[in-house]
């Protein structure tokens, strides 16, 4: 069912999970960096009123919603197996053994480590071959170097949108990884839904209350689909010839 969906000026690949798994199988396979974006309200937000930005995410190898609210509900409800969010790109990682080694990519170290302990979470026999944090201010020739090294299969980014297609920019023909995904602004929400709730929590067998607290929160945020609502009817608007 491969298509693509205009959202607010990014065009927005949909696929089933199936399809996601194959695209990804031939990324793999080229000789050279392909990129995914995975794209949030937070991305479409900020790259909205930026022509040059958005012609740099519509040139990617995918774009993918990291978000249900990207995806109308028409595809949310009635397409069976089409790819809403990060977790199905997270499901792939659990289950396929294509993917054996990944270099995380991330803001700081505190988000880094947890990063990891989610993918580990994920598979066991994932194997992490490396991290940076940007906070961490370290060369980026001897990041290159270290990832051209290890050869991972995939190069996972969790920076914010403005961060990842600078960083993207200035090294992404310097690697040997042939897939970049990049998770852009969703990666406290990825923290927060999937990272292991506080000892106290554990200790009281509370681990399930939580969770659904917690998902609850970033699942159902108002504020963020009222804003993602303006967004496309402000867009609409200004796409639709006046009389």
């Amino acid at each position: 069912m491969s298509g693509v969906i205009d959202v607010a000026g990014l065009s927005v690949n949909v696929l089933t999970e199936k399809e996601m798994t194959s695209f990804m199988k031939i990324l793999l396979s080229n000789d050279y960096m392909n990129i995914v974006y995975m794209i949030s309200v937070d991305t479409c937000a900020y790259v909205y009123d930026k022509p040059d930005q958005i012609d740099l995410l519509n040139g990617a190898d995918l774009l993918l919603p990291a978000e249900k609210i990207i995806l109308s509900k028409r595809y949310r409800h009635t397409v069976r197996g089409v790819v809403r969010s990060y977790k199905n790109f997270f499901y792939v990682l659990r289950n396929k053994k294509f993917v054996k080694s990944i270099f995380v990519i991330g803001q700081t170290e505190k988000e880094t480590e947890q990063l990891v302990e989610i993918l580990h979470g994920l598979n066991e026999k994932l194997n992490i071959c490396g991290t940076y944090s940007v906070d961490q201010e370290q060369d980026h020739e001897t990041v290159i170097n270290e990832i051209n090294e290890k050869v991972p299969d995939i190069i996972i980014t969790a920076l914010d949108i403005a961060g990842t297609q600078e960083w993207l920019s200035a090294n992404r023909y310097k690697f040997n990884a042939k897939l970049c995904v990049a998770l852009c602004d969703v990666s406290e929400t990825i923290i927060k839904e999937n990272i292991s709730p506080p000892k106290w929590i554990v200790s009281l067998y509370l681990e399930k209350l939580y969770y659904k607290i917690i998902r609850k929160k970033y699942t159902e945020n108002k504020k963020k689909e009222r804003t993602f609502r303006a967004l496309l009817a402000d867009y609409k608007e200004t796409k639709t010839p006046s009389a």
